[in-house]
């Protein structure tokens, strides 16, 4: 056994007990944080919730303030299911201008307190009997969507990709269920290999394709968990566009790695410059080639709005050889809770802190997967049939590390998100943003700002002969281009996210960004993951987006 290897078992065995040890120390501290805050209403003094991040919001006619007061959730009909709408089970046991007038009178009671969501009373003493009549058809909890959308009268066909450096990525596809019997599978996933050249036949009416990409440690589950109330439902059916679940490489199966210059369990030397690089790169070339056409509607999570921006903006400075980027691929990029500035969460939060200082010691977080002990609980769980021990367990966690909460979700299907979530990734990706070390490019240390997106230059310079192209700001990487050129943006930011700083990248689109290219979207009751998982998304959201995606 070389060397290598020796260091590798080595680096497995000390990270193995060193977060153990810190999982279980999380754990305790969980379930005390649950038993003081939730059973005993014990409230936190200095709670990171309450406080703002340091940028503070300059007002611009170009930013359309949201607060859920003005988006009813009953106003305007929504899709149906098995003859009736999500409308008409809700409304099934009372009027709906009795639910509204109720709902108003709740939210009246809770706008006094600028940093609680108004709908937290709504949704936390709302008649769980009405919310399953509203929702889903069953909540059993199962690790894979396509049992989920069976029962909607739709399928979902797996693919496995190859990129170009070599790894696997997961690709999902939401189809109608006569669509994928036709179709060749083994094991579940479609062999790209057997697959006929032809186009795929779709629901989206020449309209382009609507790939989605997820957050960090989650998959692209996380938009279409809701169900009938989640945004890749909605996209499908409402809007009826072809709707594509993209992940990045490792997920939920690591693989191999198909390089002959790499081992093929060489499949941790990665972080997002190569998931920017080379896994978004690879699934909107395979959608496009699948459907036949030549632009893709984008909507991405998080990560998966600085993964995007990375590929748009800046691939001449990942590999000034590479010159493949989403330029002319993409018609419109719908950034949710974009991931481009760090918040105070990062900074000031005492776990984040301590994965800070231990995230490039080898001895504790070893060379390749992040904890992979929590895969390894997630995947024991499925597997003995007790999913909702790790899915309970994943939300208190979750609770207690960024001090967030449920109180817009849907509580019955709170678990089933969890589900698909973590995924697998690598300690290097971790380093990428959370790293303090001086001589690191990372998001914690402002040096990803500073390199790939200084606040006071221009990202996206426009050539135009009816606008002055003003020379006193520098530009970052671009010479100007046709506004056709560059896909329209649409940035949804949650004002109640501390986790990224949501209100600095506002600023920088406003000051220095042509106004035709963007739209903001400012919402002040929502957070990080509210974006995904909210029970008023659609209105919030999804009906937005319906009207930038004509």
């Amino acid at each position: 056994m070389s060397n290598l290897h020796l260091r590798r078992n080595f680096y497995r065995v000390t990270s193995f007990i060193s977060t153990l040890t810190l999982l279980t120390i999380l754990f305790i501290c969980c379930i005390f944080d649950y038993i003081f805050t939730t059973k005993l209403k014990w409230k936190k003094t200095g709670n990171i919730s309450n406080r703002e991040n340091a940028t503070k919001l300059l007002p611009n006619e170009n930013i359309e303030i949201i607060n859920s007061e003005t988006n009813s959730v009953l106003d305007e009909p929504r899709p149906r299911f098995n003859g009736h709408t999500v409308d008409e089970r809700l409304t099934a046991s009372g009027s709906s201008s009795s639910v509204r007038r109720q709902r108003k009178e709740l939210r009246e009671d809770n706008l006094s307190n600028s940093t609680e969501n108004p709908y937290n009373s709504i949704y936390m003493s709302r008649d769980d009997s009405r919310s399953k009549q509203m929702s889903e058809p069953t909540y059993k909890l199962v690790a894979d969507l396509k049992y989920y959308y069976q029962q909607y009268g739709l399928d979902v066909e797996h693919y496995r990709l190859t990129t170009k450096d070599g790894f696997e990525l997961d690709l999902w596809h939401i189809v109608d269920s006569d669509q994928i019997k036709n179709k060749s599978q083994q094991n579940g996933t479609i062999s790209i290999n057997d697959e006929e050249e032809e186009n795929l036949t779709s629901s989206s009416n020449g309209k382009n394709p609507v790939l989605f990409i997820h957050g960090l440690l989650q998959s692209s589950g996380s938009f279409a968990s809701s169900g009938l109330n989640s945004l890749a439902y909605y996209v499908k059916q409402s809007l009826g566009r072809d709707v594509w679940l993209g992940n990045n490489r490792c997920g939920f199966n690591p693989g191999v790695r198909h390089d002959p210059n790499h081992a093929k369990d060489d499949v941790w030397d990665w972080d997002l410059n190569e998931m920017s690089k080379y896994d978004l790169p690879c699934l909107t070339d395979f959608v496009l080639k699948k459907t036949g056409k030549e632009k893709i509607e984008l909507i991405g999570h998080s990560q998966g709005t600085m993964q995007t921006l990375q590929s748009l903006i800046n691939y001449k400075k990942l590999d000034t050889d590479y010159d493949h980027s989403l330029l002319g691929k993409v018609e419109n990029f719908i950034a949710l809770a974009p991931a481009v500035y760090p918040g105070i969460l990062i900074y000031d939060n005492i776990v984040l802190k301590i994965l800070a200082k231990v995230i490039n010691n080898k001895f504790v977080m070893g060379t390749e997967s992040f904890i992979p002990l929590m895969m390894f609980i997630r995947n024991l769980s499925i597997t003995l049939g007790n999913k909702s021990i790790f899915t309970d367990l994943s939300y208190l966690m979750f609770k207690f590390l960024f001090e967030w909460n449920d109180r817009l979700w849907d509580k019955n299907l709170r678990s089933r998100h969890f589900l698909f979530s973590p995924v697998y990734v690598s300690v290097k990706l971790m380093r990428w943003w959370l790293s303090e070390k001086k001589d690191a490019v990372s998001f914690k240390n402002g040096k990803v700002s500073n390199l790939y997106f200084p606040d006071n230059k221009i990202w996206f310079p426009i050539k135009s002969e009816n606008v002055q192209f003003e020379t006193d700001r520098p530009l970052h990487i671009h010479e100007p281009k046709e506004l056709e050129e560059y896909p329209k943006i649409a940035l949804f930011i949650p004002k109640l996210d501390k986790l990224v700083d949501g209100n600095r990248l506002c600023n920088h689109f406003t000051n220095f960004e042509d106004k035709r290219l963007y739209n903001i979207y400012y919402i002040e009751n929502y957070s990080h993951l509210d974006v995904l998982w909210s029970m008023d998304v659609i209105e919030v959201i999804g009906k937005r987006i319906s009207k930038i995606l004509v």
